[in-house]
C-alpha cells in the first residue's frame, strides 16, 4: 500500500474499507489486503464525507456545493443531492442509513432521503456557517455546530421536524458552570447537573437551554462512550451493562446491548481477526490469543 502525502484517514464502520486523503485525491482501499480499490482523482475538490453505518455507501461533497453518493460494490454514484448555495462542509448519515444531514456554509442544515435523493428538510437558524452536524444514538435528535464572528454555538433539532430544542452558546454566559454541570451529568449525577444548568439559565433567562434535556443527553452520551471503550477492550460483559443502563435512561434507543457490544469488538479487532481467517486458510500454525471476559 503506497501512501504519498497523505492527510487523511478514515476507516468504514465496517472495518473493510479505508478512504485516505492526499494531494493525488481520494482512494479507497482494501482494508484486509491493503489493495487498492479505487481512486477519486478529478478535478473537483472533496469538502467533506461520510460512511453509511453499513459501509455500503460512501457521501461525498464536492466544491461544486454538491453531495455525491457512491455505492461501494459498484464503484459508482447513485445519487446527487443539490440544493446548498455554497461548500457543504460536514454530512452525517443517521443510524438507520435511511437519512442524510448536511451542512454548508450557506448557513443552512439539510436533511435527504437516501433513496430517492429528494431533500426532505431545511433547517435555517441563521446562526453561522455549519462546520459540523450529526444524530443522536436513536435517530430522533439533530445536532449542529455554528461559527460566526460573535462565537460559535451549537443547536438541537428534532430530527423529523425543524423543531428546536435547544441552543447553546460555546463562549458561555458562564462556560465553568456549563463544564461542571456536563462534568456532573457524565458522571450520573443528573440532579445536580440540572442544577447547574439552572444557574446558567438564572443569569442568562433569554438563554435557549434545557438542563433535563440536556443532562439526560450528556448522560447516555458518557454510558455509549464507555460501553464501546469497554467492548473494544474485550470487557463485554461491563460493556452491555453500560449500554443497558443508556437504554433504561432513553428507552427510544435504537440499540441492543449485547449486540452493540459484540458489534464494538469486531470492529476494533476486525483486522487481527481477518488476519487468523488468512493463517488458518492458508494451513499456518499460528495461536491468535484474545483477552476476551464474557
Amino acid at each position: 500500500m503506497s501512501l504519498p502525502c497523505v492527510n487523511y484517514v478514515e476507516f468504514s464502520p465496517n472495518g473493510e474499507i479505508l478512504i485516505t486523503r492526499g494531494l493525488k485525491g481520494i482512494k479507497l482501499w482494501n482494508a484486509s489486503t491493503g489493495k487498492e480499490e479505487f481512486a477519486l482523482k478529478s478535478k473537483e475538490r472533496y469538502t467533506s464525507w461520510a460512511f453509511s453505518p453499513n459501509g455500503k455507501l460512501l457521501a461525498l461533497a464536492t466544491d461544486d456545493n454538491r453531495v455525491k453518493l457512491w455505492d461501494m460494490a459498484k464503484a459508482q454514484v447513485i445519487t446527487t443531492f443539490e440544493g446548498h448555495t455554497d461548500s457543504v462542509l460536514s454530512i452525517a448519515f443517521s443510524p438507520d442509513g435511511k437519512t442524510l444531514v448536511t451542512g454548508s456554509a450557506d448557513e443552512t442544515v439539510k436533511l435527504w432521503n437516501i433513496l430517492t435523493g429528494q431533500e426532505l428538510l431545511t433547517l435555517e437558524a441563521n446562526l453561522g456557517i455549519v462546520r459540523s452536524v450529526g444524530f443522536s444514538p436513536d435517530g430522533k435528535t439533530l445536532v449542529s455546530g455554528y461559527w460566526k464572528d460573535d462565537g460559535r454555538k451549537i443547536k438541537f433539532w428534532r430530527a423529523v421536524t425543524d423543531e428546536e430544542i435547544w441552543t447553546q452558546s460555546l463562549r458561555a454566559s458562564n462556560p465553568i458552570l456549563f463544564e461542571e454541570g456536563k462534568e456532573l451529568a457524565k458522571k450520573g449525577n443528573i440532579k445536580d447537573a440540572v442544577a447547574q444548568f439552572k444557574k446558567i439559565l438564572a443569569s442568562a433567562p433569554n438563554l435557549d437551554l434545557n438542563p433535563e434535556v440536556v443532562a439526560k443527553y450528556l448522560k447516555v452520551q458518557s454510558l455509549l462512550d464507555d460501553g464501546r471503550t469497554l467492548a473494544q477492550k474485550g470487557n463485554l460483559k461491563d460493556a452491555v451493562a453500560k449500554f443497558q443502563a443508556a437504554l433504561e435512561l432513553a428507552p427510544s434507543l435504537n440499540i441492543n446491548p449485547e449486540t452493540e457490544a459484540k458489534r464494538s469488538f469486531m470492529l476494533a479487532h476486525r483486522l487481527l481477526i481477518v488476519k487468523g481467517e488468512n493463517h488458518i486458510n492458508q494451513g499456518i500454525n499460528t495461536e491468535v490469543i484474545v483477552n476476551v471476559r464474557f
